[in-house]
């Protein structure tokens, strides 16, 4: 009888936990994450000179979501990583010159003093640095698998990451958990946008392909040569991967026809 009542404390004290928790969620976290995205999206209307180093980044993000959109068998490759940790390196050597030149304050002026005043957008700038330099390092001497460096080093993570820096350092929002969570948001959402813009693209190029084509036949020809050398390209990989495994085949099949000859 005891035990059965230390059983049902336990399962009332865990449903009030998870209806905490789930009330949480609701009426603070979401809330304050919704307006701290807002905030992330708004920086550059509250900061103009974000602008200058905002649509780069912007235009980098949507050029590379076309060009995957109709090269989809391609991969980045080890050299553009090399050079999307460059464009963090860039960005947080900005951050640091945003810091030193008072953050556009004409009271406080440029000085090194600056660095102590804002601590918190220095030691991001430092991280974004730091990271940049890692990022470089292991892209450079292919220390990481390319899958995984290839994903951290493509456009939409590195450019997000220097927004999202620049929006804490150029503007007022906080570096906290609910800007982390928000940049998380974000990113799920820009991804959204470009798998579903990469889709549609793929859709006008195959439709474009056709007898209804309203572009060029020039660049349907091109099109089709395109796919064509993708597919050639993609098959002589999956020979290159094949070849060691018929390789192994074989001379575990000598060994066999050795050993039936030795019996």
């Amino acid at each position: 009888m005891v035990l059965l009542f230390m059983i049902t404390d336990v399962i009332a004290e865990n449903v009030s936990n998870v209806s905490t928790t789930a009330s949480y969620l609701k009426d603070e976290l979401a809330p304050n994450v919704l307006a701290r995205l807002l905030e992330l999206l708004t920086a550059p209307i509250q900061n103009p000179d974000m602008i200058w180093m905002v649509t780069p980044l912007v235009v980098t993000v949507l050029l590379m979501t076309f060009y995957f959109g109709k090269y989809g068998t391609e991969d980045i490759g080890w050299n553009t990583a090399v050079g999307n940790s460059l464009v963090l390196l860039f960005v947080s050597v900005d951050l640091l010159r945003q810091i030193y030149n008072g953050l556009g304050n004409s009271v406080v002026g440029a000085s090194i003093m600056n660095y102590e005043m804002y601590p918190i957008k220095t030691a991001l700038s430092l991280v974004i640095l730091f990271i940049a330099l890692i990022l470089l390092f292991l892209n450079f001497l292919h220390a990481i698998p390319k899958g995984i460096s290839f994903f951290l080093s493509s456009p939409l993570p590195i450019n997000l990451t220097a927004y999202v820096a620049m929006a804490i350092v150029y503007t007022n929002v906080l570096f906290d958990g609910t800007t982390v969570i928000a940049g998380l948001v974000l990113f799920f959402i820009l991804l959204g946008i470009i798998q579903l813009l990469k889709f549609i693209e793929r859709l006008v190029l195959e439709w474009s392909s056709g007898k209804g084509s309203i572009l060029p036949k020039t660049y349907t020809k091109h099109h089709d040569d395109d796919v064509k050398a993708q597919e050639a390209a993609a098959q002589k990989r999956s020979d290159k991967e094949k070849k060691p495994e018929k390789e192994e085949k074989k001379k575990e099949n000598k060994k066999k026809e050795k050993e039936e000859d030795k019996e």
